[in-house]
């Protein structure tokens, strides 16, 4: 059961780190995360403020990518935090309470931003990652469910 919890957060940690690299790059003429609309492209490029810091000046181009980078970088640390303990030991890993509640709800987080806000490529991979981790836990966790 190890090895599917293992799996599964490599799938989340490749497709953080796929991610991470389409946005650095996009550049804001082309690129994955660019808008293909010139309306789009041109919007993300002018300057101006948001609601929640109206004294700060940016480019939306300058935030989308800081967005994307920093959502990378969730995606591969919540798979180095479901990843590594399952790799290193996981009899504790599963008998951490916090780990079990990380490994079974941020699979499920991600799921369902998935569905709710992205694409089917993201879903298809974080649909897997989930099914894999669930067997892992699941599977460990619950006596009869294993040979």
């Amino acid at each position: 059961m190890q090895w599917f919890v293992v799996a599964g957060a490599a799938v989340f940690g490749m497709l953080g780190l796929m991610h991470g690299v389409l946005t650095w790059q996009s550049t804001p003429e082309r690129g994955a995360f660019t808008p293909l609309d010139p309306v789009h492209r041109e919007a993300f490029a002018r300057e101006g403020s948001i609601g929640l810091a109206p004294e700060v000046t940016l480019s939306l181009w300058n935030a989308w990518i800081g967005f994307n980078l920093s959502h990378s970088l969730g995606v591969v640390l919540a798979a180095a935090l479901l990843g590594i303990p399952a790799l290193l030991d996981f009899e504790g890993a599963l008998a951490n309470p916090g780990w079990v509640a990380c490994a079974l709800i941020l699979p499920l987080i991600y799921l369902g931003l998935s569905l709710r806000y992205w694409f089917d490529k993201p879903t298809r991979g974080i649909s897997l990652g989930t099914l894999l981790v669930y067997v892992g836990v699941l599977g460990a966790a619950l006596p009869g469910l294993t040979p």
